[in-house]
Order: C-alpha cells, then sequence, then structure tokens
C-alpha cells in the first residue's frame, strides 16, 4: 500500500483552523499501479508555472516527473517486506515548501546517506522483485517506455 496526503503548511496540519489535510490518497494493488495513481496524485497537487518561451509556452511542473517517478518506484521496490515491518505502508508526503517519499526499510546494504549518489554504491532490498519489475509494462505507456522506465534501468 501507498498513501500519499497533501498538508496544508509546512508543519502538516493547520491547527488554526483544523484543516488536517487537503488532499489524501491510498493507492493499493500491483507495484506499477500504485506507481500510476501516485503520480497521478502528485501532479494533481502540485503547482505548475507557464513559461513563454519564443511563439510557445512551456509548463514547469513544481517537481520533475522522472525523479517523481524514480523516487515513487525506488521506495516501492526498496521497501522490507520482513515481518517487523509489515503493514507499514510507502508514504509520500507533500507540504507547501516540500515533498517526502518514506518507505519502511530506510537504506540498505553499503549504501548509507554519505554515499548516496556515489558511484558504484548499489544495493537491492528486494533483488527478484527489482528483476521481475524490469519486464513488467507499466499501466498506460508502451512496452519500449516500460523498459526504459523500469526500476534499476537508470532512466
Amino acid at each position: 500500500m501507498l498513501t500519499f496526503v497533501h498538508y496544508p503548511t509546512a508543519e502538516g496540519a493547520n491547527t488554526e483552523t483544523g484543516e488536517r489535510f487537503v488532499d489524501n490518497v491510498v493507492a493499493e494493488g500491483p507495484i506499477p499501479v500504485m506507481v500510476r495513481d501516485a503520480l497521478l496524485a502528485v501532479r494533481k497537487n502540485m503547482t505548475r508555472r507557464s513559461v513563454v518561451r519564443g511563439a510557445g509556452r512551456a509548463d514547469i511542473w513544481q517537481y520533475p516527473e522522472a525523479a517523481l517517478r524514480e523516487a515513487i518506484v525506488n521506495a516501492l521496490v526498496h521497501r522490507d517486506l520482513s515481518p517487523a515491518a509489515r503493514g507499514t505502508q510507502v508514504q509520500v508526503e507533500m507540504y507547501p515548501d516540500r515533498l517526502t517519499v518514506r518507505n519502511p526499510g530506510g537504506l540498505f546494504g553499503p549504501v548509507t546517506e554519505e554515499r548516496l549518489g556515489e558511484e558504484g554504491v548499489s544495493s537491492a532490498r528486494n533483488a527478484s522483485l527489482l528483476r521481475l519489475l524490469e519486464d513488467v509494462p507499466w499501466p498506460g505507456v508502451s512496452t519500449a517506455f516500460a523498459r526504459t522506465a523500469a526500476p534499476g534501468s537508470g532512466r
């Protein structure tokens, strides 16, 4: 399961007005469906700027879709599925000033906060799941795109 919550303030709920959240979505099912539903929820809630370029206009989203997809896919694929973590969902939290993606289990193996992004530092908590998802078609995209957008593909 994945939950998405859009909070009204940088601290979360608005204690002055009692507003707990702006939007709240639960995504369940196969990983490709949860990714699709999470991306739809984030896109529905993020801001967009329009910039005039030449004779046309370009929309610039608050968060790049490729980065969002990568963060959400990685959180789902690399979550801890052990008995100790059962029932803990991946959480996507949107605040006015940031987006947070949390997964049960945290970093794994040789990967530490200090080594994030370092060349050659990689670990897969669920290597079998990762291999399976590399060939799974993503809802609403062609098979060729699904292979390039699959987790671990680096794209």
